[in-house]
């Protein structure tokens, strides 16, 4: 974001209504892509593959960042005459440029944390402890790569050299998701681990069941990230989810 910021200031100047619509359409992006990704990744079998995939497409797509802001530059040259005698539609103008390059990165960005709640799902265990950790250290990493950009990056190598560091870094962390995607396919092939999850102990307690019950906090949950990883359609999983019995959260 910082980086970013910086690139398309020298194009809309440095005023606060233009750091505001960069900021806004970034945001924007982000909570795009969250959206999105969280409705999508309830199809994933492979949740860690879609993480890697992500970060891989993020890397690429900062490495284009200078393609594009080319393009958006010759854009505002071309419009901003139009748009200049009104305030409000100026920074309209300012936020779809902006916008409009950052949509791809931002929208991967803000996919990668769904998924990776979808990954842990699968793992077992505490739904609450291990979706506060992964949200702790998606934002601990937020604030570093802040930090570093601001006071480091930026001043010692550029902001082109800075982008030429952050892309190559997500690539690889990226293909380090890919090469761990494998590593657990092949240490547990799709056959046990599709037994397992239907005979796995957390929802082996869960049987059909017609009556409208309220579920223990983040077993139905978990339950139907297992049920659907196995291949079950959503009414099927409600059946095999159900419990025997009503619970209090």
């Amino acid at each position: 974001m910082v980086l970013w910021l910086r690139l398309l200031s020298l194009v809309f100047g440095v005023t606060l209504w233009a750091a505001s619509m960069v900021l806004a359409s970034f945001m924007a992006g982000l909570a795009l892509g969250s959206t999105v990704g969280g409705r999508l990744v309830d199809r994933a079998r492979r949740p860690l593959l879609w993480y890697g995939a992500a970060e891989v497409l993020v890397g690429l797509s900062a490495l284009a960042t200078p393609v594009a802001l080319a393009a958006v530059e010759r854009a505002y040259v071309s419009l901003h005459p139009a748009f200049s005698p009104a305030p409000v539609l100026l920074a309209a103008l300012w936020f779809l440029l902006a916008f409009a390059i950052l949509l791809v990165p931002t929208s991967l960005m803000g996919a990668t944390l769904p998924i990776l709640i979808k990954s842990s799902l699968l793992q077992g265990g505490g739904l609450g402890g291990r979706v506060g950790l992964l949200y702790a250290t998606n934002t601990a990493g937020a604030i570093l790569g802040t930090l570093l950009a601001g006071f480091y990056l930026i001043a010692g190598v550029g902001t082109s050299g800075s982008f030429g560091l952050a892309a190559p870094t997500n690539v690889a962390v990226g293909l380090a998701a890919v090469v761990g995607d494998l590593w657990l396919r092949r240490d547990r092939p799709e056959s046990a681990a599709t037994a397992g999850d239907s005979r796995s102990p957390r929802c082996s307690r869960w049987r059909p069941s017609r009556s409208p019950t309220t579920y223990p906090s983040g077993q139905r949950q978990l339950c139907d990230a297992r049920c659907r990883s196995a291949g079950r359609s959503s009414r099927a999983s409600s059946r095999v989810c159900s419990p025997s019995s009503p619970h209090r959260s």
